[in-house]
């Protein structure tokens, strides 16, 4: 992942066909059209700092080439908080829906009328009973919920229905994996034989390989094992080329390994943990943190069914001492492995204590409803939890939206019951319940919803309507009219308006255009929702409309930015005033990132004035590092002999430290030696500040040059710069923990160190796994929004401590009300809510490094986003809420 996107397609596809150039992914394929980028298996990274400079790099993308491409990117779980840049990037968080128990009928009669059993003599539809009446004998949760599971079992039960299915997972493979072998006829000659000896041996290599370093060529690596391992004769007087056509064959033939362009594949993931797991040594230590992160869960309980001690033995060491882990107990039984049933019962008890209590609540909840799948008493159990008003109003209405993958009636029911439970006021407990009905489709949520959408005056619960447009099928015109009434309200905010217009130009309604176009049009308005609303109707307008886009790419009023993007939306839908107005800001924009950007587009379509700007910017020392960087890049990539020669001049000749380092950089990530070397030098040079040199050892490591390690090591530990020390620390984690570690926690015990910067370090040493320097940290500080701040970082953790700690921020915050009255500051200036007056002007910096929500132009905002898990829409006068998709299924409150 260190070059670009565009350059990685280009080169993928490449490899797979014809040549393809670079250029053909740095521009849209047809007009208002986008590539569409399908990353599959995010989660068979095995390494997490690999997966995270890939996630880093596609939130990049999606961010910065917003006009090109856009991703669909298919992943298992992963532990919390990896995907948040994907969703800070804009990215929707969509769950494939497991099958429930009509599913599951409907799959089994579909199956078996396509596919009688031969000699059972049953009727399709029997065989359909019985086969869901064996699944659901099973006690592997997972069975009856997955379909990849499901069609393995139909298999098998094919094979013999008198036999039974398999109790838990690992023996489900087990027995799959022979019927897969079994398939396919073998050769019988004694080189055959001879193979078939090593066979297993090989096939658990090449697993191993698929699940620790996937990168990994499989077949390249078979044909090396078969040379070192299968006997010398039975291969003799093959060449390379034959050996590696037989082992391919040989493979195949298993059935368990099938051909992928020049390599071979395991056709699912799951079937090489398995294999993997057989060899793999069982380390307790290991397993438990293993069990524990979703991404090798599966792997876990694969090595524990089959090289782990007996299952009834280890699972009671689970639940005592100070080692106990009730929740990998939990996931151990719910994969279907045979407890004692009091050991069982002591499990399922003890999780839902923890339940109630909100301990690791929503670990032992998951655990529970997979446990519900196939233990149909424990549904009641979780019910009377939702029913007990002893209960949090929270917990009672989680534990019944957990339950509807189980039980959709009596998950419904219980919503219903919270959210119309008059006693609760107008506790948004209630709004979130009725949210969730609508998600499910119930129709007891249109009483609802309705006396919601009829309340006068309160457009902050009006705004609903915004989510309902997609839950509500049965009802569309109810959120059709409310989205018309308030994207036609001059008194609501402008991006909330916006919003609610976008929705119903989805619907083709008349209304929407017309107001879209007089928000775009409208010079009172704020800038980026005029944008916002020109941008909607230029590219789903049918046909586009490009008034708003020309308004604002021609007025001089106009930020340069906003101009800039509208004039290149305006150049794809072959406007030639974009392009006069790219040439105008080239050539004038004070701003040299917006210069690049109207050059960079001149340039791509053709015109050599966009490329002689871009070599102005690239040596001018006036321009911007990050510009400069990427001007020279650029230039360098698309073989401009005469930037390479200016750049490698400013190396080697240039009096300033910031010239050289961008100059170096750009050769260096052309790939140009000369740049590689100035970089070294650089790094080694005293005069360097701190930022140089970690921008330089940073470059260097990225190259895969090992020198980079030290230098943001002695960044990390010998800066004076606190703030540089955090930022290399964080940046040598992924090639050197131990020492970024080390460093961080450095940083962490200096007395002298600000709040703002421990916050920080704390955070990059929970990210490894060490939760007490933040554990202490929010026990010491007073500043209640950088308490916030920590609160926030538990929470995004799945750390109930992170709630608790906002509920403390703002019970002191109402009972310092009087104290804040006096302190009010006038409206639309900046002005923080916590217990501190403003921050100083030595320490206002930090702000910047918290998440967004810790800080608004509103004194309730802060402490409101975190408690709704809404971001602040930009601000325009007055605070206003942009729903987050990913929210729709979590508590909020509006207060």
């Amino acid at each position: 992942m260190g070059r670009d996107l565009a350059a990685a397609l280009a080169d993928h596809f490449s490899r797979h066909g014809d040549e393809v150039a670079r250029d053909m992914f740095t521009r849209p394929p047809l007009e208002g059209a986008r590539w569409l980028v399908l990353v599959d298996g995010l989660d068979e990274i095995a390494d997490p700092d690999e997966r995270s400079r890939v996630l880093t790099t596609l939130s990049t993308s999606a961010e910065q080439r917003s006009d090109v491409f856009r991703f669909l990117i298919t992943t298992r779980p992963l532990p919390p908080g990896e995907l948040a840049e994907l969703v800070r990037a804009g990215a929707a968080d969509l769950r494939l829906r497991l099958f429930d128990a009509s599913d599951l009928r409907r799959f089994a009669q579909r199956w078996f009328e396509a596919r009688p059993v031969a000699g059972a003599g049953a009727e399709p539809l029997e065989s359909a009973r019985t086969f869901v009446a064996g699944i659901r004998r099973s006690g592997m949760s997972a069975l009856p919920r997955v379909p990849l599971l499901v069609t393995m079992a139909a298999l098998l039960y094919e094979r013999d229905p008198s036999a039974g299915l398999p109790a838990d997972r690992t023996r489900l493979y087990e027995e799959f994996v022979t019927l897969l072998r079994a398939a396919r006829r073998r050769p019988t000659d004694t080189a055959a034989l001879a193979w078939t000896e090593h066979e297993d041996r090989l096939l658990a290599h090449l697993a191993a390989i698929r699940v620790h370093t996937p990168e990994r060529h499989l077949l390249e690596a078979a044909v090396e094992w078969t040379s070192e391992w299968i006997p010398s004769e039975s291969i003799a007087g093959m060449t390379r080329s034959v050996l590696t056509s037989t082992v391919l064959n040989r493979l195949l033939a298993t059935s368990l390994l099938v051909a992928d362009g020049t390599d071979v594949v395991f056709p699912h993931q799951s079937l090489a943990e398995y294999l993997a797991a057989g060899s793999e040594p069982f380390d307790e230590v290991v397993w438990r943190r293993a069990i524990g992160d979703p991404a090798s869960r599966e792997f876990a309980l694969f090595v524990l069914g089959r090289a782990g001690p007996p299952v009834d033995e280890f699972v009671p060491c689970l639940l005592d001492g100070t080692d106990a882990d009730l929740v990998a107990a939990g996931r151990v039984i719910a994969d279907g492995y045979r407890v004692k049933p009091e050991v069982a019962e002591a499990v399922v008890t003890s999780l839902l204590s923890r339940v109630r209590a909100g301990e690791r609540g929503e670990e032992c909840l998951d655990v529970l409803t997979d446990l519900a799948v196939t233990r149909p008493e424990l549904v009641a159990r979780l019910a009377e939890v939702s029913r007990d008003r002893d209960v949090p109003d929270w917990t009672r209405a989680i534990v019944a939206d957990a339950l509807v993958d189980v039980d959709r009636k009596t998950a419904c029911a219980l919503l219903a019951e919270i959210g119309l439970a008059d006693e609760l006021g107008t506790h948004p407990v209630r709004r979130w319940c009725a949210d969730r009905l609508l998600a499910h489709a119930d129709d007891r949520a249109a009483h609802r919803i309705q006396k919601i959408l009829q309340v006068d005056g309160d457009w902050e619960i009006r705004s609903w309507a915004l989510d309902l447009d997609d839950l509500l099928p049965p009802l569309p015109d109810v959120p059709e009219r409310a989205l018309a009434a308030l994207a036609d309200d001059p008194r609501q905010q402008i991006f909330l308006r916006v919003q609610a217009a976008t929705a119903l130009l989805e619907h083709a309604a008349p209304v929407a255009a017309r107001i879209l176009t007089d928000i775009a049009t409208d010079h009172g308005e704020d800038q980026r929702a005029r944008f916002e609303a020109a941008r909607v109707l230029a590219q789903r307008a049918r046909p586009p409309v490009l008034t708003g886009l020309e308004v604002l790419a021609e007025s001089p009023s106009t930020r340069s930015t906003l101009r800039c993007e509208a004039a290149i939306l305006l150049t794809g839908h072959e406007d030639a005033r974009g392009r006069l107005v790219l040439r105008d800001l080239a050539g004038t924009a004070e701003e040299s990132w917006v210069r690049f950007r109207a050059a960079r587009k001149l340039w791509e379509d053709g015109i050599d004035e966009g490329r002689d700007v871009l070599r102005r910017l690239a040596i001018d020392e006036r321009t911007g590092l990050r510009t400069r960087v990427a001007a020279g890049r650029l230039l360098i990539e698309r073989d401009d002999a005469h930037t390479r020669a200016e750049l490698r001049q400013v190396v080697t000749q240039a009096d300033g430290l910031s010239a050289r380092y961008c100059a170096a950089r750009a050769l260096h990530e052309a790939g140009d030696a000369t740049g590689t070397a100035a970089l070294r030098e650089l790094a080694a040079s005293p005069a360097a500040g701190p930022h140089i040199r970690h921008a330089t050892g940073l470059a260097l490591l990225r190259a895969g040059d090992p020198t980079g390690v030290a230098v943001l090591e002695a960044v990390a530990t010998q800066s004076a710069d606190s703030q540089a020390r955090i930022t290399a620390a964080r940046s040598l984690m992924p090639y050197d923990a131990a020492a970024a570690v080390a460093a961080l926690r450095s940083i962490f015990d200096e007395p002298r160190v600000g709040g703002h910067i421990r916050y920080q370090a704390a955070s990059s040493l929970l990210e490894h796994g060490d939760e007490v320097p933040l554990a202490r940290l929010a026990a010491q500080v007073s500043d209640r929004l950088l308490r916030v701040a920590i609160a926030q970082t538990l929470h995004e953790r799945g750390d109930s401590a992170g709630l608790v700690l906002l509920r403390d921020v703002l019970c002191a915050r109402r009972s310092g009300g009087a104290e804040r009255r006096a302190r009010r500051t006038p409206r639309g200036s900046w002005s923080c809510s916590s217990g501190a007056s403003r921050a100083s002007t030595t320490d206002s910096r930090w702000w910047s490094h918290l998440p967004r929500s810790a800080v608004s132009r509103s004194g309730s905002c802060w402490s409101a986003w975190l408690a709704t898990g809404r971001r602040p829409a930009r601000w325009s006068g007055r605070p206003a809420w942009r729903p987050s998709r990913r929210m729709r299924s979590r508590p909020h409150s509006t207060r």
